[in-house]
């Protein structure tokens, strides 16, 4: 028979959290982040607050899964 332990989980990071310290790690500002990764800013700052409906939809996006 199976013993169940509670266990209480960390709260799971977000893929705008990551974003975020990413960039903070290497010390860029979101235009830098920009320019570098030629990513327009406003989808950089739409993937940093989770905002995923901003993002433009395109068939690759679709593609992927």
């Amino acid at each position: 028979m199976a013993i169940f332990c509670l266990k209480k989980l960390d709260k799971p990071a977000l893929v705008g959290d990551k974003f975020i310290q990413a960039r903070k790690d290497k010390k860029l500002s979101l235009s830098q982040a920009a320019e570098i990764s030629r990513i327009p800013k406003k989808y950089l700052l739409a993937l940093e607050k989770n905002d995923f409906k901003k993002l433009p939809n395109t068939k690759a996006h679709c593609l992927a899964y």
